[in-house]
């Protein structure tokens, strides 16, 4: 371990076992404590050799949360996943982006609660948003896969939250239902069945 600026002690990633974070994500979907340790084991792989592994166990584990049957434990899975997105920082989400095919079966999948479906929804687009900001002030979108993803996902006439989509330039989401989803699954892999 490390000591940062103020004499604590920093957790380093040679320090965390091989699948620690995955048993820390699955407690913290069941407990609801234990996200702040999660960010902190999350974040101790940036400078090492393995920036990404720490990430990659955290979203396996959530992949796994999103599988359950149980509609509260899918809502808690929900809720970590949301927190680590907002919390472990640029890593974390271009790492998100990688594989997105769990949120899409989850979202197409005719088993989920309407309500965690929305819930993942809404998260999606406030992603897209803060990213948006983001990627503005520094001019580089660090997650297009997940732009694009969202883009299908309104093109297919899925429906957002106000809250999250009213921050998206004027027109945007006009513009997106107004395109045809099929036209755009050569540029970018990602299509939706049309829930028009």
């Amino acid at each position: 371990m490390l000591a940062d600026h103020q004499g604590k002690q920093q957790l380093k990633a040679t320090d965390i076992e091989p699948g620690t974070i995955a048993a820390a994500v699955s407690f913290a979907i069941d407990s609801g404590t234990g996200i702040a340790d999660i960010v902190s084991m999350i974040r101790s792989y940036y400078d090492s050799a393995e920036p990404a592994a720490g990430c990659t166990e955290a979203i396996q584990a959530i992949s796994d949360g999103l599988s359950s049957s149980d509609f509260a434990r899918t809502r808690s899975t929900l809720a970590v996943l949301d927190t680590l997105y907002k919390n472990c920082g640029s890593p974390f989400a271009v790492a998100l982006t990688q594989d997105l095919d769990a949120f899409k079966n989850f979202i197409e999948s005719p088993n989920t609660n309407a309500e965690n479906r929305r819930q993942l929804l809404g998260m999606i687009a406030e992603w897209v948003v803060l990213d948006m900001d983001k990627s503005v002030h520094k001019h580089l979108d660090l997650t297009p896969k997940l732009r694009h993803f969202f883009e299908a996902l309104v093109r297919a006439g899925y429906e957002f939250p106000l809250e999250h989509t009213e921050q998206l330039p004027p027109g945007t989401l006009e513009r997106l239902r107004a395109e045809n989803n099929a036209a755009w699954r050569g540029l970018f892999g990602v299509r939706f069945k049309s829930v028009r």
